[in-house]
This record gives C-alpha cells, structure tokens and sequence, in this order.
C-alpha cells in the first residue's frame, strides 16, 4: 500500500498535465498554522487562499492548549497566505500527511501563478464522533492571486480492506478523478485477471476522454499484476486527456470528471465477482453512467462463462425487461448483455447499459434469475460456481 501512495505522489509532481515545463517548478516553503478551530456553518471557499486576517476570523477561531507550544500561531496577512486544506466531516479516525506544495508557473488556464497541493490523508477505523479533518499553513505572500489546485490522494482503512484484498482510493486533479479499486494481493492467475480486467475497464475511460480525432492511447502493458503500476499510468492518461478536454471546452463551470468504482460484491472459496459502476461527464447536457460486473473462477484463475448463449434464454429474459423497452418481443429476443453475465447475492445478473438495448432515458436495465430457472442454459463451469453454494 505504502509502494502505490509513494508512486501516485511522485507522478503527480511530475506527469505533463500538472506541470507547466520542468524548469519552471519549484517547492514552496510552507509554515503549519496550529490551534484553531473550524467555525461551525462557515465553509471557505474551495481552492482559493485566505488573504486577510478578516476573511481568517470568519473561518476560524484560536483554540489555544496547555503546554509547549499550546498558543494560536500568528500570521502576517502582510508577508503571508493561508492555504486552508478541509475534509468533510467524518465518524473515522483521520490524519493529513506529506504535505507538498509546488510552485508549477503561469497556469494556461487562468494566465496566474499555479500551485499545487499534494498530500495524503490517511483514513483509520469508525470512531464513536464525528471529527472535521483540516491542515492550515501559511506561505509566502507573493502567491496571494494563485490558482491554487488541491490533489490529495485517499487511503482509507475501510470494511473493504482485509489480508487478502487491498483497497485504494485515488482522488486526484482537482477532485475531477475519483477512482476506487479492489484487487487480490496474493501473485498469481486470479490476481493477473482481475488487474487486467480493471485496466481494461480504465482504458476505456481514457478513451471516453479523448479528443476527436487523438491518436488512442496505448494500453498498459507491463507486468502481470503489477497493480500500482497499472494503476499509476491510467491516472496519468485520464489526467492528461481530461485536462486537454477541459481547454477545448474552454474551462466551462462543470469542468470534466470522473468517478469510477471497482469493487468486489461477492467472495467464496470458489469464486470472485467485482462490480465496476460509475460516472463520466465531458461536457454537454449530461454524462454517461457506466455498469458492469465480471465472475472469476479462484479454480482457474479466469473469468468465467456462465450461461449459454440460445434462444431459449434470450426469450427468458425478453420476458422480464421493463414495459419502457419495445424494441424485443418473443419473436425477436434481445441478444445477451455485452459486458457479459456476472453471478451476485444467489443470481445471475443480465445488466445492460444505457443506450444499450433502449433509449437513455430509461438508463441500465437489470434482469436477475436463478440458477435453478435456467440450469438447462447454464455452462459446465456456471452449475460449479453457482449451484454449490
């Protein structure tokens, strides 16, 4: 876990679309601003520095404590600027660490001096109150009109995570990319199959994002399993192209994002289900959601093919599709989901993405049967993993 945190931080110093040239970046000296308190029913603005001690006394109030080094710090608003970092309240324990901000130049977007924030907040177990995380530093002054660009990244110690799966949370370029994945640590097939299945499905985001006429770009293709890595180089891309988007659309006020999840739903001693859903907006009227889940064999470490693709199973589920979708009949039964059948909560799911088989206004469509309805139509390997449950 340690290994990816560490990858992600360096990538995002220095992949092309947080950077504007090498030679122009450089660390900004920070001073932590301790023993304040957050004002209840008060927000600052996002992304924007405090400039004057009025505008601080608005946010926060000193909270001063016993001891060495118990009294307010005191800021010059003269020589100084506030960079307020503040996380939504929380029931877990939480801490913000690695702290680093970097002066990148004149920013293409707003023509002002950019810096950016990178940082890690560190999620731990529930507790029994709510807490609201926040860092305050304060730097120099001359930054007081830059574009300030926040780009945490998540690791949280959540239900999820256990000595089998890792769990990672990635948010990044400005909380325009929310990405969360699960995968299994143990080497070998089953490992390989799910990454390369989340690639997969990460790839497709990146070329969602691409502009007309782009040369695709390529899919990952290092090592087996190597998840971090994997991981690593889709965040680079969707950031590249997302901030390519965003300056075509002219930086509109809903700028591009994303925000994909990954996640296991189902885990035995013989199979894997992970469930991929999520949300894509490039600019318009609205985005595009995004459902899918996939069945792995731990027998053989493969995705795994669960029904037969016949007519008789095609008119099974025709028969239970919404009253909104005309399209098939009996005579004329809708053909197999694309992304495949995946096996949930004692049943098989037959899910369909917008678009795919009506309008989209009527969005994903969900069939669900039970092995016994359609064991006639399921695969050698569907009665294994299903019915010896």
């Amino acid at each position: 876990m340690k290994k990816i945190i560490a990858t992600i931080l360096a990538l995002l110093t220095l992949m092309p679309g947080l950077a504007t040239a090498k030679n122009k970046t450089r660390t900004v000296t920070y001073t932590e601003v301790s023993n304040y308190y957050h004002n209840r029913n008060t927000i600052p603005s996002y992304n924007e520095l405090i400039t004057t001690q009025a505008e601080f006394d608005k946010y926060f109030s000193p909270a001063a404590v016993m001891g060495k080094d118990g009294e307010p710090t005191k800021i010059n608003f003269g020589k100084q600027v506030v960079v307020p970092i503040m996380l939504s309240p929380t029931d877990r324990d939480a801490e913000i660490k690695d702290l680093k901000i970097v002066d990148t130049g004149k920013d293409e977007f707003s023509g002002k001096e950019a810096i950016h924030l990178t940082y890690t907040v560190n999620y731990g177990p529930r507790r029994s109150f709510v807490i609201e995380p926040m860092c305050l530093v304060a730097i120099d002054a001359k930054y007081r009109g830059a574009t300030v660009y926040n780009e945490p990244v998540i690791r949280q110690a959540d239900e999820r995570s256990t000595d089998d799966y890792r769990y990672v949370h990635y948010l990044g370029y400005n909380g325009q990319i929310d990405l969360s994945i699960d995968c299994p640590l143990a080497a070998g097939n089953l490992r390989n199959a799910v990454i390369a299945y989340e690639g997969d499905i990460l790839k497709g985001a990146v070329s969602y994002f691409s502009l007309e006429n782009a040369p695709p770009s390529p899919a990952y293709n290092g090592e087996n399993g190597d998840a971090d890595t994997m991981l690593n180089y889709y965040i680079g891309l969707l950031t590249t192209n997302i901030k390519n988007m965003d300056k075509a659309n002219g930086m509109p006020y809903r700028p591009c994002s994303i925000m994909y999840k990954i996640l296991r739903t189902d885990d035995t001693d013989r199979y894997l289900t992970i469930e991929a859903s999520g949300y894509a907006y490039t600019g318009g009227a609205h985005g595009s959601s995004f459902d899918r889940g996939a069945t792995f064999n731990k027998a053989t470490g493969r995705k795994a093919s669960l029904v037969k693709d016949c007519m008789a199973l095609r008119k099974l589920i025709t028969a239970k599709l919404p009253a909104e979708v005309t399209t098939y009949t009996q005579d004329n039964p809708v053909p197999l989901p694309a992304n495949g059948v995946f096996y949930k909560n004692g049943t098989l799911v037959f899910q369909y993405e917008s678009d795919e088989i009506a309008a989209h206004a009527v969005g994903k469509i969900i069939v669900t049967l039970y092995p016994a309805q359609i064991h006639d139509y399921l695969t050698e390997e569907g009665i294994i993993l299903t019915e010896m449950n």
